[in-house]
Order: structure tokens, then sequence, then C-alpha cells
């Protein structure tokens, strides 16, 4: 059953178009998502690289592949499939993953143009995402370590134990915590895996290991989003 969001978005769980083969100069695959319990499609690896931010976006609440066919006629197409959408602070977001070299094309500018105007007409927001934004340094680097841990298993009694402690102790390094708590078995892989699980934040700017300083989401939210956010000014009327 599709997902309706805002006045006409209707977002389909499972992707709806199939996954392109692009031989071998191209990769595909799948994302193991903790957030969303699956696996999700990817085409090419900045896909990939978008599926990674979103995974620890704070805000992004759900993340869909594939998963709407705008009414849209132009550049010899009868509709258009969008790379994803997201759920974003409650709200419903299309996100088109392109190349740095792929956005001025003529056909690309068009079809975002039509694209931006069917998704606000209808409530939505769309926006188009680059690779270089995407992969961007420090912090792509960082997710990337991150990731490592996301589906390591932290015991239930040991995530409160450390949630507790980094509660009352205000921001402080992952060594440090791990051992405040290690009668819990606190070890740092597994303070790591609770920032890639979001249950702390930490400065995504900086290296990932037994110095990162981490803090819990209650004392200092994280700043900014993960994901970009780059929405092209399109007449609606």
């Amino acid at each position: 059953m599709p997902k309706v969001f805002n006045i006409g978005l209707e977002i389909s769980p499972t992707p709806l178009r199939r996954v392109i083969n692009r031989g071998s100069v191209c990769v595909n695959g799948r994302f193991a998502s903790r957030l969303m319990r699956k696996c999700i499609v990817w085409e090419a690896q900045n896909e990939e690289a978008f599926l990674l931010r979103a995974e620890h976006d704070p805000g992004v609440s759900a993340v869909y592949a594939q998963p709407i066919k705008l009414d849209i006629s132009v550049a010899g197409r009868r509709y258009y499939v969008p790379d994803f959408a997201v759920v974003y602070d409650g709200h419903i977001e299309i996100h088109e993953v392109k190349p740095d070299d792929k956005i001025d094309d003529e056909e690309v500018v068009e079809i975002i143009k039509a694209a931006t105007r069917y998704v606000s007409l209808r409530g939505g927001v769309f926006s188009t995402a680059l690779e270089s934004e995407l992969k961007a340094e420090p912090v792509f680097g960082n997710l990337r370590d991150l990731s490592r841990n996301l589906h390591t298993r932290v015991p239930v009694e040991t995530c409160t134990a450390v949630l507790d402690r980094a509660q009352s102790a205000g921001p402080t390094t992952v060594a440090e915590l791990a051992e405040a708590v290690r009668l819990w078995d606190a070890t740092t892989k597994r303070v790591l895996a609770m920032v890639a699980q979001r249950h702390l934040r930490m400065d995504l700017n900086r290296p990932v290991n037994r110095d990162s300083i981490i803090w819990t989401p209650e004392s200092f939210p994280y700043p900014t989003r993960l994901l970009p956010l780059r929405v092209p000014e399109v007449a609606t009327a």
C-alpha cells in the first residue's frame, strides 16, 4: 500500500522502477538500513552516499528508494521516478541524486524544473543532491567509519548505563565514557555503535576514535542536517 503524504504525494514503500544494470562501468547494490529494517537498493555510489547520510541524519525518520511516479511530460517522458523520498522532521522531501557534471545538462534542468513544480504544488519539497555534497569530507569518511558499528548489538542494560552516565557527565570522550561504565561491558565499539544508532551524538567534523567527544541528544541537539537540501527556485503558476 502506498503511503500518502501532504496533499497528493503517494510514496511507495517498494521501488517503482527496475534497478538499472549499467554494466561494468557502474555499481549497483543494497544498503543495509537499520532505520528501515531492510535493505534499500541503490544504482550508483553517489546514491549509496545519500543513503549513508540519511541513515545517520537525526531528522530522517524514513527513506524510500524510487518511491513515486511524477506525472510530468518533459524530455520525451510520460512520467518521472526520482531517486528517493525521505520523511524529514515529519515532512516529505523528494530527492534526486546527480553527479556534479550532469546537473547543468539541458534535459536534467528541464526535468528538475518540472519535478520541483509538481512536488511543490502538492505540499512537498523537491531537492537535488550533488555527489560532491554527499561525499564531502571529513563528514563522509567519518560516517563510513561509524557505519562499521551500525549493526553492532548493544545490550539494553549497557545502553541504559551509558546513556545515564552521558546525561550526568555532559560532553565526554568515547574512552572516558566506556571506562566509566565498564562494569556494564561498555566497550569503545559499543559506545560508537550507540552513536551510529542515534542514541548519542558526535561532532562529525572530527575523526571517529576513542578521543571523539560525544553527548546525549537532549544535551546538545546536532546543529545541522546531514542531507543536502538544494531546492530550485521555480515558478509554480
